[in-house]
């Protein structure tokens, strides 16, 4: 059963506006629930991870990243997925940044070691949506099944985008 989208309108303190959508995604992920996990995600959504940049612009690609990840949780009989927010801030009055760790648990286990990530939410004028992720994790090619761990748990990667870059 999809879940609304979170009624954050009197939420102020942007951790907790952060925190509740890490756990309305989380659901949905550990669910395999695309229609909530969409209504969460806007377009294009950019992922890094210490190898590479993913930029996706159709729901078709995070529709296959979120049955990919699901599955891949119900494989390994995942009961949790832990994303807990460390801090978040305003960068505009319509953008929140971020910084959160991920606990993938099946019962008491730990199925990979925690690390950070760092998502960047943006306000449309009626709900907030992440658009922008960054995983301490090894991943380079799309859809990710499972997160591999990355070389530092701590770091978060990022790449610039393509017309950013020297050439």
């Amino acid at each position: 059963m999809t879940k609304q989208h979170p009624d954050v309108g009197a939420m102020v303190d942007p951790l907790d506006i952060y925190q509740t959508m890490l756990d309305f995604v989380s659901d949905a992920v550990l669910r395999g629930d695309v229609e909530q996990y969409l209504s969460a995600i806007a377009l294009p959504y950019t992922i890094h991870t210490e190898a590479k940049r993913f930029d996706l612009t159709g729901a078709d690609d995070l529709r296959a990243t979120l049955i990919c990840v699901s599955g891949g949780f119900r494989r390994q009989g995942i009961t949790d997925y832990l994303r807990l927010s460390r801090e978040a801030r305003y960068v505009t009055r319509r953008r929140i940044e971020g910084i959160h760790y991920t606990h993938i648990m099946r019962g008491i286990e730990r199925i990979a070691p925690p690390y950070a990530a760092s998502q960047t939410l943006v306000f449309d004028g009626s709900v907030w949506r992440f658009c922008e992720a960054r995983y301490a994790i090894l991943n380079d090619a799309l859809p990710i099944v499972f997160p591999e761990a990355g070389r530092n748990p701590d770091r978060l990667p990022f790449h610039p985008s393509e017309a950013s870059r020297p050439g």
